[in-house]
């Protein structure tokens, strides 16, 4: 009985009734000789008593499923443990009246293990069959709780209205009293709402989730409330906040050594520290996120800390290496059927592609984002300065011109993103589009000092004054354009930041030759000569050719 076929061919040649016995017995056998210790056969004795449920002894094989998917859940086996816990269903199904609370823990459980495992997917319909069963059994806290594991995997950049729909019923049907279970309600639904028009909704859910997290003293729905909020407090001006909010939720969560919170407080201050500019800081929570994500071996986990190292090879210059943590972590997302992970390859190739003189290749890519994502006006103001990049200056108008109206038509007091912001800023340089550029210039001056962070800290995108500099050398306002430009170059320097370091010298030579005054052109060839040096070395492929040309011009003149 050596080989599988043998071992199949017999197998299939045996009754229905013959196996189930031979399964039955077994599995008896195997309990009695393993009484003392059946941890290590816990897998094997659930497969014989599944095999032999339809005989009847259906609560035994639930139990050994249930056993031997917690047992593969601690050893990280997620992918066994939801297998466990399927079985464990099925064998459910063959009793003339399944209990339902027993199937909502079991779907509870499922779609507990799938999502660690990567399949999300299939985790969030666990999740909503488990919503179902509560709702059956008129369970208002089973429907709360099934609606939250639904909750925390969301769509970037957009609502999903079934989810949305599914909290707010459950917040509902839990009442208006204070518990933990609805401030991690509130909290939930107020991560969910990332839809524009919806910031001061958002806002007010994730103040009051925090609030009532600290009335009720419980502190893992504090560290839960902290979390969603964090996520309310989008946009540079709350950056202070963000990161209190960060620090309380990091200590929250080592002193209830919850790590799947420890992993979330590591990642808010690697977002924050970076828009801080404090690259130390974010290369110690990096590195303590990978270690814990090495640990925990969530392919979730694991593709964050890729593209966190992919964002750290980005902005240190080292193209090659971007590009291999690029491509693992998109492998990973393509295997959980992660759609932010399609996002987050698409900035970081975007970033990677510009260094190397490659854009063009994104074209389609980009406009397929615009129609995927068209509340997202950074995405348009990408194929604006795609267009730029490429010298179409035909459809970086339309496109700068597109979003420039959006802008205009928004709700009074609504900023569009810093990202969306410097990339009109760079398109409107190019354009030499004096008008717009005022205008953009008073949105933009008062982020003066700060950094643009794309995302969870996807893609390092400069400092706010390099761009400011820009706009001011295409208003002639030379005394801001230059301190704007040298504070750029002091921020990129100490960040380490050499590709931007390399652009802000490119900028400050543009604006000096601009400016012909006294010792300029000396001082511009002088930059352009150490830009060209960094480029080159980098391989920044586009970067070299843009300072070829001006290196070639002005020695011409």
């Amino acid at each position: 009985f050596a080989h599988a076929l043998v071992r199949e061919t017999l197998y299939a040649e045996l009754s229905t009734a013959r196996r189930i016995r031979l399964h039955r017995g077994v599995a008896a056998e195997l309990e009695r000789l393993w009484a003392a210790d059946p941890g290590p056969h816990l897998a094997e004795l659930a497969h014989h008593f599944f095999q032999a449920a339809p005989g009847g002894d259906v609560a035994a094989a639930i139990g050994y499923a249930v056993r031997a998917g917690e047992r593969a859940t601690a050893q990280l086996a997620y992918d066994e443990a939801a297998g466990h816990y399927e079985r464990a269903l099925q064998a459910l199904d063959l009793t003339d009246a399944p209990d339902a609370h027993t199937r909502y823990d079991l779907l509870m459980a499922r779609g507990d293990a799938e999502t660690k495992s990567g399949a999300i997917t299939a985790g969030k319909e666990a999740y909503r069959e488990a919503a179902e069963v509560a709702r059956s059994l008129g369970a208002p806290d089973d429907l709360a709780r099934a609606a939250l594991r639904h909750g925390e995997w969301r769509p970037i950049g957009a609502a999903d209205p079934r989810q949305v729909a599914l909290l707010e019923e459950a917040a509902a049907t839990l009442g208006e009293d204070d518990s933990p279970l609805r401030a991690r309600l509130l909290a939930c639904l107020a991560e969910n709402l990332n839809v524009p028009g919806l910031h001061e909704r958002r806002m007010r859910l994730g103040r009051e989730a925090v609030m009532m997290a600290r009335r009720v003293g419980d502190p893992s729905t504090l560290a839960y409330a902290l979390n969603a909020h964090h996520w309310t407090l989008a946009g540079p001006r709350a950056l202070e906040e963000r990161l209190t909010t960060a620090t309380e939720l990091s200590g929250l969560a080592g002193q209830l050594g919850d790590r799947d919170l420890v992993l979330k407080g590591h990642r808010w201050l690697i977002v924050d520290h970076l828009e801080a500019g404090d690259i130390a800081a974010v290369d110690t929570e990096i590195a303590a996120f990978r270690r814990l994500a090495d640990e925990l071996r969530q392919p979730n986990h694991l593709r964050e800390s890729l593209i966190w190292a992919a964002m750290r090879a980005l902005l240190d210059g080292r193209l090659d290496d971007a590009g291999a943590r690029i491509r693992e972590a998109a492998d990973i997302g393509r295997r959980i059927h992660s759609g932010s992970a399609l996002q987050y390859t698409a900035v970081q190739t975007f970033a990677l592609r510009r260094e190397q003189g490659r854009l063009r290749e994104l074209e389609a890519a980009v406009k397929r984002s615009v129609e995927q994502f068209p509340t997202q006006s950074a995405w348009r103001a990408s194929l604006a300065f795609l267009y730029a990049d490429l010298g179409c200056a035909a459809g970086a108008r339309r496109e700068f011109e597109h979003v420039i109206a959006e802008i205009m038509a928004g709700p009074a007091g609504a900023d569009p993103s810093l990202l969306t912001l410097r990339l009109l800023a760079e398109v409107c340089a190019v354009l030499g589009d004096v008008d717009r550029a005022a205008a953009l210039y008073e949105r933009l001056v008062s982020h003066a000092g700060q950094h643009v962070v794309i995302g969870e800290a996807v893609v390092y995108d400069g400092a706010v004054d390099h761009y400011l500099g820009m706009l001011a050398t295409v208003l002639e306002r030379w005394e801001p354009a230059t301190r704007h430009l040298d504070d750029a170059l002091a921020i990129h320097t100490r960040m380490g930041a050499r590709p931007f370091a390399a652009r802000t010298e490119y900028e400050y030579a543009t604006m000096l030759l601009a400016r012909g005054g006294p010792g300029d052109t000396g001082r511009a060839l002088a930059l352009v000569d150490q830009a060209l040096g960094t480029a080159h070395d980098l391989g920044m492929v586009r970067l070299t050719e843009q300072i070829g040309l001006l290196r070639a011009r002005t020695l011409a003149s």
